[in-house]
């Protein structure tokens, strides 16, 4: 341990010497407070760092597998810029916009909160939820006759509710709502099958009394 702590604060100090050297405009400060400044002589934390476009480098000059990550700030509105990080190896960028407050990743100028270009990999995902759709088991739900639905399908090519294909490639969706929303057509469904199963039991009540009809009628020769 002692000796990781010892390696990393020799390359630390030749960071410093080869900036004083190869940059000398770009000033170095050690105080008395133990804090470091670079290009600010009066450094208010422990590495303060002041230049016009702040960037600095993280580089593994091992030969199989060389390589680094580029840090920098970019300059915005009212000085509200971004923070970039950027590895060598990928075009993927990991971007935090600081006056917006969204997050990219392999997204330059992130729209939203959190915005991905890729596949994203969780062990668990929770999100606020709109209402449930339990509401439709409700006595006063007006469900839909299956007349009603049949219409709507014929005219509009798809289901009551739900957005549409166009929209969905315009705007994408919201899971939780749609998690709602299809937990509503399941619902439904489960309403008409147990309307049709109440039918389908009648039907057969009916048939049996027709069969004991017909069987009284044969045992007493009417015709």
């Amino acid at each position: 341990m002692k000796k990781f702590i010892l390696f990393n604060v020799s390359i630390f100090f030749t960071i410093l010497i080869k900036a004083q050297i190869f940059a000398p405009e770009i000033k170095v400060k050690l105080i008395e407070n133990d804090y470091v400044g670079i290009g600010i002589s009066q450094p208010q934390a422990s590495l303060h760092l002041c230049d016009k476009i702040l960037k600095f480098r993280i580089e593994r000059t091992n030969s199989d597998n060389p390589g680094y990550w580029d840090f920098y700030i970019s300059q915005g509105i009212d000085n509200q810029g971004s923070l970039y990080l950027k590895p060598s190896q990928t075009d993927g960028d990991f971007i935090v916009n600081v006056s917006s407050g969204n997050v990219g990743i392999g997204i330059s100028e992130p729209e939203y909160k959190l915005e991905v270009d890729g596949t994203v990999r969780a062990t668990t995902f929770s999100a606020e939820s709109p209402p449930w759709a339990d509401f439709v088991f409700e006595p006063n739900y007006d469900l839909r006759s299956l007349n009603e639905v049949h219409n709507y399908i014929k005219e509009h090519k798809h289901l009551p509710d739900l957005p549409t294909e166009q929209h969905v490639k315009e705007k994408g969706i919201d899971l939780a709502q749609m998690n709602a929303i299809l937990l509503q057509k399941i619902e439904e469904l489960t309403l008409y099958t147990i309307e049709q199963q109440k039918r389908i039991e009648e039907l057969e009540k009916q048939n049996s009394e027709i069969e004991q009809i017909k069987e009284i009628i044969k045992r007493n020769g009417l015709k």
